[in-house]
């Protein structure tokens, strides 16, 4: 009589109650599969006793041999059944864990490619594993052509308090010109960006766009109203993607320079504002080879060798030039960055993506990041902006989630086990 028990490396698996349960290793189960319509030819060739193709018949199941292991044959349907039992009883294993694990005792055709396609349905798997790859599409530059087509805005916050108490710093860049305005504030919320907007339009002019991240004192119809009544077109870069905001390369700067002056004293930061401005504005931006304020105020800065000599092409000439420059620099970016990208990703309306998620440690509610899952969802493209750039819903179309980059996606498979 046939021991109903088969070990599987060194364990008997039926002494496990949730492997017991299934009945999937049970000696009976396993020959009543092998009794299905793709096994009959083997069964015809192997009646003999006779090897057929490394296989044998060995009391009364059909084996397999590689490498000296007579490995019991399963078909694609009950080998899944197999795989998705052992990968969920060994703690979710990754796909070629799971194959050698089926491996020790079983064998399947096409095995290793359905051991990696268990895995990839896994839903626990999907939302708890972090990706080995990233989605990635061509980049794009934004250019512009005149001073104020474009300004981009965004807080430094949480600095220590200085005079008057401030302690933020509101900063404003126009992309064209690489000019860039610093104001102190004591905090950061839609008053106070939409007063040092005004500050900035009332020196040097109206902007035509203005682009912001997706932080709430942005991201209100406070904020948007009042300068739509302006004539001000706001837009958003991506949610959380600070690349999408070139404000962000800014902030880098001026936090440089204030830790050089106030690494000792960082209280001092307040002092060093207008001389923070004064580094940015009054030398040549390595791309434009032009001081960002003559761009901007169409008069070159104060220098220590006043009176500067006379320049021999006139503004618009100059202008042009940065124009050409701004456009090179562009070009030779973009096609560094995409000769990097080996695959490229697109979705289209309908798809269903994952989003990285922005894991947060809350302690007092008994959260850790690192326990946090990296990414939630499922959400719906509803549409795209460009190739980088969509916007998702949830699943019944009834919650705008956001506008999100390409990087922070994952596709996301509607028929997980």
């Amino acid at each position: 009589m046939y021991d109903s028990r088969i070990n599987f490396n060194h364990v008997e698996l039926n002494v496990y109650d949730k492997i017991n349960a299934t009945g999937l290793y049970r000696f009976e189960n396993i020959l009543q599969s092998q009794r299905e319509e793709n096994f009959d030819l083997l069964h015809e060739k192997l009646r003999d006793g006779e090897s057929f193709k490394s296989y044998i018949l060995q009391e009364g199941l059909i084996r397999k041999m590689i490498h000296d292991t007579r490995l019991i044959v399963l078909d694609p349907n009950y080998s899944c059944q197999v795989m998705k039992d052992l990968h969920r009883d060994y703690g979710h294993i990754g796909g070629r864990k799971l194959w050698l694990l089926f491996r020790n005792v079983f064998y399947c055709k096409n095995d290793r490619r359905l051991a990696k396609k268990v895995v990839r349905q896994c839903v626990k798997c999907i939302f708890s594993k972090s990706k080995n790859r990233v989605c990635n599409n061509e980049i794009k530059s934004i250019l512009v052509e005149n001073v104020l087509d474009l300004v981009c805005v965004d807080f430094i916050g949480n600095l220590i308090p200085g005079d008057q108490g401030y302690s933020h710093i509101f900063v404003i860049t126009d992309i064209f010109s690489k000019f860039v305005r610093i104001y102190p504030t004591h905090s950061y919320n839609t008053d106070t960006a939409l007063e040092c907007i005004q500050r900035f339009i009332n020196r040097h002019g109206r902007m035509n766009r203005l682009l912001a991240d997706n932080a709430t004192y942005f991201q209100n119809e406070k904020f948007k109203t009042t300068l739509s009544q302006q004539n001000i077109e706001v837009i958003f870069s991506s949610i959380r993607h600070p690349c999408g905001n070139p404000t962000e390369r800014y902030i880098q700067e001026v936090t440089k320079f204030l830790r050089l002056l106030t690494h000792e004293h960082h209280e001092d930061w307040v002092r060093h504002v207008q001389s923070v401005e004064d580094f940015i504005n009054h030398t040549p931006h390595t791309v434009t080879e032009e001081c960002p304020a003559y761009l901007m105020n169409r008069r070159m800065p104060p220098t220590p060798w006043d009176p500067f000599p006379e320049e021999a092409d006139d503004y618009d000439t100059r202008v042009q030039r940065v124009r050409e420059k701004l456009r090179r620099a562009a070009d030779s970016y973009v096609r560094k960055e995409n000769s990097k990208i080996t695959k490229r990703t697109i979705f289209h309306p309908g798809d269903t993506v994952l989003v990285k998620s922005y894991r947060l440690g809350r302690r007092d509610r008994g959260k850790c990041a690192k326990l946090d899952l990296p990414y939630v969802g499922p959400y719906t493209v509803v549409r795209n902006f460009n190739d980088v750039t969509y916007e998702l819903y949830t699943m019944d179309g009834k919650k705008k989630i956001g506008r999100y980059h390409v990087s922070s996606l994952f596709p996301y498979d509607n028929n997980p086990t």
